[in-house]
């Protein structure tokens, strides 16, 4: 037993001793930073960051968190307008979890939003553009847009994630296998297209057309009166329409 104590705090020792001085530091007080970034239409983030979008003619990128961990913060663009959010802070096991790291960023357009984070995400404006995609992979957030566009891609790979979407779309694409509930019934269409692979749930509006596809046991609720319906069920989930 006293062996077994004594390699215990060795080798919390080492890995303290590994992880330097950084570890044993606090969050320290809570700062604000803004960073100069060249321009992007599309965004990537992971890790425990919450995301707040705003559309404005300049672009804006500012964090708030602690002033210990704020430079470990990744924000960067690639050639293809990808800005890519990540934290790099190690030893966050010996820091308590009680914190929040928020990203601002604005920009003209969005088009593509890839989120693999466990903070939330939320559409302070409205966002317009012909094609719309977002995905979800490994994220546990809860998720929040107003989108106006021509076609919209909502999918939701993996994850807990939750999806409420509001606004108006000439072709709405869902997709979850998932097991967070994705919620359009305010997010208005004529035609929309459903895969549900997941077990919760997925609100969708459509005035004209639907096509679900069923294949496990979430359910899809059906707003907005569509008459046209196809429905291929292999799963135990079922179609309900709402009023």
């Amino acid at each position: 037993m006293k062996q077994s104590g004594f390699i215990y705090c060795l080798v919390l020792s080492i890995t303290l001793f590994g992880c330097n001085d950084k570890c044993l530091n606090s969050l320290g007080d809570q700062t604000s930073e803004f960073r100069n970034l060249d321009g992007f239409d599309k965004i990537n983030i992971g890790k425990k960051i919450n995301l707040f979008i705003s559309i404005d003619s300049v672009y804006s990128v500012r964090i708030d968190a602690g002033e210990n961990i704020i430079q470990n913060i990744v924000t960067d663009v690639d050639d293809e307008g990808w800005l890519t959010i990540t934290d790099q802070n190690t030893c966050d096991w010996i820091r308590t979890y009680d914190h929040e790291i928020n990203m601002y960023v604005a920009l003209p357009e969005l088009v593509h939003l890839f989120a693999s984070n466990t903070g939330n995400i939320i559409g302070l404006d409205t966002i317009r553009t012909k094609v719309f995609r977002f995905d979800q992979q490994i994220a546990s957030g809860v998720n929040e847009l107003t989108i106006v566009s021509d076609t919209a891609f909502i999918k939701l790979h993996t994850g807990t994630g939750d999806m409420t979407c509001f606004g108006e779309t000439k072709k709405l694409y869902i997709y979850s296998s998932s097991y967070g509930y994705v919620d359009c019934k305010e997010f208005f269409t004529p035609e929309a297209w459903v895969t549900a692979r997941n077990s919760g749930d997925v609100q969708v509006y459509s005035s004209d057309s639907l096509e679900a596809f069923i294949h496990s046991e979430g359910n899809i609720h059906l707003y907005g009166g569509a008459d046209k319906i196809y429905l291929n069920r292999t799963g135990i989930g079922e179609l309900f329409k709402e009023d």
